[in-house]
């Protein structure tokens, strides 16, 4: 009986050989393919190459075309070619799930494809050896899974790849499923391995391939002496990277981590150390980018929740300890004989990975994938690894918490592969069983949520999402987001274009219960109501106005912001400052409290620039700086008199600003109605208590003004919000 064939293996065969921007017939009539992907589609012309894969028995002709008329045919059964074919006949050997792993020239008389093969444990090494055996005697056809010819009359694609290096033959690694497949070719002469080159099978894997070389070049210039890496060799084809084998004649394979596995673990460390703030690291960047590329489907909701929870538990990690990482340091990607360690493919590679993530990664991924062992057993083997003399050496130096940098590796890890899960039509036996794991781990590292989670985590993701755009935090005293109160709300300057998309992240996040919007000429106000009860306000501001009258120009704001130390963007600090100060003098308020000591210090450690900028801009008479917080009605006068002078107020401008002005000012009366809330009952109740307690609830969760009104035995009918910008909320007691 025949054997059924996925169009995934299909689809790598046909990208090494057959001839590029082909039209792809497939003949089945016995419906053997499965179609475990997108089946790409081919725009017929008459010039472009026709190849025709054959799942019959037999194939005469194919819908009226006669086989001469393909340039490539890919046949499974036994059919008769016409003489104008030449003709390649290859095998393969199947992965469990019966998808093909290794592909090899029926002609080959060394099974070369077992470089690719981690013959680590017991079983893999019999496997290994029968197969050796098989060609040896000249039984190879008992270990293969099935074969299949290739008929062609065109140059293969593959030959001017591997036309670059000199061999007698070559074999074929399939790649493992996933957005980031490779493929891998292994060429040998005499039936030892030379040279190992790597095809992208997607976007993705051509960035991964590209970033592996960059990675390899400068592993070069550090000169590490406990292991070899790949030396790259330079090619013409596009999306693909040749490298020499580096692997020696007795080295081996290791499930266990050896003195030499620890030895090139702590150079890796102290050729690469850095300290840094946690949230100001790649790590963390791409972390966050990657949880919130995650879809929130059925099948994924509670382990995506959960890495959700232990980001937000990292939250209080201040700094961190990073170093070079290998990050796919796994026994198949690792030789060891009795001098060093030899380390392939590079690509997944991070320059600043927390430390111990090498460590952390090849028991967790040796543990689920070769021993099939539980997540218990997996932390009891790196508790134990943590041990060695060298590993505590860095634990002690660098006063490492072992289980706050293993939460880090798994939120990581877990991360990358969750999304490269949901990309995946269905899982192979060896990813479902990772992602069992996964929700093992994390259901055990995770623990109680917080209040504060929700706000916390999409405080820290649609800042992440503002970095794909000019933007600016102003009045923003806290310098880290992580430091940004409860009760504080978000003024942010963006480019009026971009804010349609900032409220749909808003509506569209995990953790937003529901969302109000007040959008008026110059400004859109965002309050953000969570699943958890938790609040926040966002002011996301276009221009500079106030009644009519614009006060600053918000292209020179936008284009003086810089990233502070914590890697937030604000404006420079006379700018900040001027906002700040004409915001509250133009309302007749003095500065608050909370932006004295943040705005006087800026202005003392820049010798006074920013208190002049504001003497000469408005020409006021100031002795010192602490006027500029009380407020002046000589002033406001002052700075009203130069406002009205400039350009953005004078002639249509004024006329435009004022007809704006009184639109908004009719939005503010419809969309910003507060509401009454009652209560009543005897005397002594306890309603003063709780009135009380609810007032103050509101005013610090809300940052409403609350009106308390009393009144007895009659009802008198109270308008339920001010319709101003005051934003009041009233509490009516009978």
């Amino acid at each position: 009986m025949k054997t059924h064939k996925r169009l995934s293996d299909l689809l790598i065969i046909l990208k090494l050989y057959a001839p590029k921007k082909s039209a792809l017939f497939i003949f089945d009539p016995f419906e053997r393919l499965i179609i475990d992907t997108d089946f790409p589609l081919t725009f017929l012309k008459d010039s472009s190459p026709k190849v025709l894969v054959s799942l019959a028995d037999e194939v005469i002709c194919y819908k009226g075309m006669q086989l001469d008329e393909f340039d490539l045919v890919l046949d499974f059964g036994k059919s008769k070619m016409p003489a104008a074919f030449d003709k390649k006949r290859f095998n393969y050997i199947n992965n469990p799930d019966k998808s093909m792993r290794w592909l090899y020239a029926d002609q080959n008389k060394s099974a070369s494809f077992l470089s690719f093969y981690n013959a680590s444990t017991f079983r893999a090494k019999m496997i290994a050896n029968t197969i050796e055996m098989a060609f040896k005697l000249g039984l190879k056809s008992l270990v293969k899974s099935g074969g299949f010819s290739l008929y062609h009359q065109v140059q293969l694609n593959i030959d001017s790849l591997i036309s670059q290096i000199p061999h007698d033959g070559y074999s074929i690694f399939m790649g493992s499923e996933g957005i980031n497949r490779t493929t891998l070719i292994e060429l040998n002469t005499k039936g030892k391995t030379t040279h190992f080159m790597k095809s992208a099978c997607s976007k993705q894997s051509v960035s991964a391939l590209d970033h592996e070389g960059r990675v390899l070049s400068t592993l070069k210039l550090k000169k590490f002496n406990s292991f070899t890496f790949p030396q790259i060799i330079p090619n013409k084809v596009n999306g693909t990277l040749i490298t020499k084998n580096i692997k020696p004649k007795n080295a081996q394979r290791s499930n266990q981590l050896t003195p030499l596995h620890y030895t090139a673990l702590s150079e890796m460390v102290l050729k690469s150390v850095g300290f840094y703030h946690l949230k100001s690291t790649t790590y963390w960047d791409k972390t966050l980018y990657n949880i919130e590329a995650l879809k929130m489907d059925g099948s994924y909701t509670e382990i995506i929740n959960k890495l959700a929870q232990l980001r937000t538990e990292l939250h209080d990690v201040k700094h961190v300890y990073t170093a070079l990482a290998h990050s796919d340091f796994t026994p198949w990607n690792i030789f060891v004989d009795h001098k060093k360690l030899y380390v392939y493919d590079w690509e997944e590679c991070d320059m600043e990975a927390p430390l111990l993530y090498d460590l952390f990664h090849f028991h967790f991924q040796t543990g689920v994938l070769s021993e099939r062992i539980s997540v218990q057993q997996i932390k009891a083997n790196i508790l134990a690894a943590c041990d060695n003399e060298k590993i505590r050496d860095i634990i002690k130096i660098y006063s490492i918490d072992v289980e706050t940098y293993f939460r880090m590796y798994l939120l990581k890890i877990i991360t990358n592969y969750i999304g490269v899960f949901q990309q995946q039509k269905e899982l192979s036996i060896q990813h479902q069983w990772m992602l069992s794991a996964y929700e093992e781990i994390l259901n055990e590292t995770c623990g109680s949520v917080s209040e504060k989670i929700q706000r916390d985590i999409f405080v820290e993701e649609f800042a992440q999402e503002l970095k794909r755009t000019a933007h600016a935090f102003l009045k923003f005293t806290e310098g880290s987001l992580e430091n940004l109160q409860s009760s504080s709300d978000l003024d942010i300057l963006v480019l009026k274009d971009d804010i349609k998309k900032m409220l749909k992240y808003c509506k569209k996040h995990r953790n937003v219960q529901r969302t109000k919007t007040c959008q008026k000429s110059f400004m859109t106000t965002i309050e953000v109501f969570f699943k958890d009860g938790s609040f926040l306000s966002i002011d996301l501001i276009n221009q500079f106005k106030r009644k009519g009258m614009q006060f600053m120009d918000a292209k020179s704001v936008l284009v003086s912001a810089m990233p502070n130390i914590y890697g937030v963007m604000v404006p420079s600090m006379k700018f900040d400052f001027e906002y700040c100060y004409l915001f509250y003098t133009l309302n007749g308020a003095e500065i608050p409290e909370k932006y004295h000591d943040h705005y006087k210090k800026q202005n003392d450690f820049q010798d006074n620039r920013v208190l002049n900028y504001i003497k000469r801009k408005y020409k006021l008479r100031l002795y010192n700086q602490n006027e500029l917080f009380v407020y002046n009605p000589y002033f406001k006068l002052r700075v009203l008199s130069k406002l009205k002078a400039i350009e953005f107020n004078l002639k249509m401008s004024k006329i435009k600003n004022n007809i704006n002005y009184a639109i908004d000012t009719v939005k503010d009366m419809i969309y910003r109605k507060g509401m009454i809330i009652t209560f009543s009952g005897v005397d002594g109740a306890g309603k003063t208590t709780i009135i009380e307690k609810v007032k103050n609830r509101l005013q610090s969760k809300y940052r409403k003004e609350v009106v308390l009104l009393r009144h007895r035995q009659v009802f008198y009918q109270y308008s339920a919000l001010s319709n101003t910008v005051k934003k009041k909320l009233n509490i009516l007691l009978l």
